[in-house]
């Protein structure tokens, strides 16, 4: 494996932030319908701001918006 910080620590690399696709608004009742026990399909449909079941399942399992839905479960 190679090693090419010696190149690497002569750069000033910016840090990355991901924007976020939905709202707080939106992920938070994202996660009040999970905590009242719907499932992510169920979200998905319901919702008018085109999550998909796969984005409320990265929020259920808390692979992305942790920082709310620690707030909710």
């Amino acid at each position: 494996r190679l090693n090419w910080t010696h190149l690497s620590d002569d750069y000033s690399f910016p840090k990355f932030s991901r924007k976020r696709k939905f709202s707080e608004d939106t992920i938070r009742w994202v996660c009040s319908k999970i905590v009242e026990g719907f499932t992510n399909t169920e979200i998905s449909k319901i919702a008018t701001c085109g999550i998909s079941d796969v984005e409320v399942c990265k929020i259920r399992t808390k692979q992305q918006y942790k920082d709310i839905s620690n707030q909710y479960f």
